[in-house]
């Protein structure tokens, strides 16, 4: 109506305003509908930029979470290390262990034989 009064301001006739009223009306429907897509379009950005958001955090925690991992292997390896070596002085003290006890028993060995010996020539005395 309100564009219909403006019409009759600028003496159009009754066939030019029903024309300009149609052209008017779907002009306004056209810009409804372009203001409610661009309405969708910036809570869709919102929406994306929440999301990426949301992503840059997830990422950043994920990398934080690998980092200790990585910080928890490089401890590991270091102290694995540190018992290979353990071990590996533990086997060169075991095999120094069983050298001794092998001389250990030649010289029982040797002292038995020499103990028999000692009584032998007591006896022969």
């Amino acid at each position: 109506k309100e564009i219909a009064d403006r019409l009759d301001e600028f003496g159009l006739d009754g066939t030019q305003e029903e024309g300009l009223t149609r052209k008017v009306a779907l002009l306004y429907k056209q810009a409804s509908s372009q203001k409610e897509q661009i309405r969708k379009l910036e809570e869709q950005s919102k929406q994306r930029g929440n999301y990426d958001a949301k992503l840059q955090t997830l990422l950043s925690s994920m990398t934080e979470e690998k980092n200790r991992a990585n910080e928890s292997i490089t401890k590991l390896q270091l102290e694995k290390d540190s018992l290979m070596r353990e071990q590996e002085t533990m086997r060169s003290e075991l095999k120094s262990i069983q050298q001794q006890e092998e001389e250990i028993c030649q010289l029982n060995t040797k002292l038995s034989d020499s103990l028999s010996t000692i009584a032998q020539l007591k006896r022969e005395r």
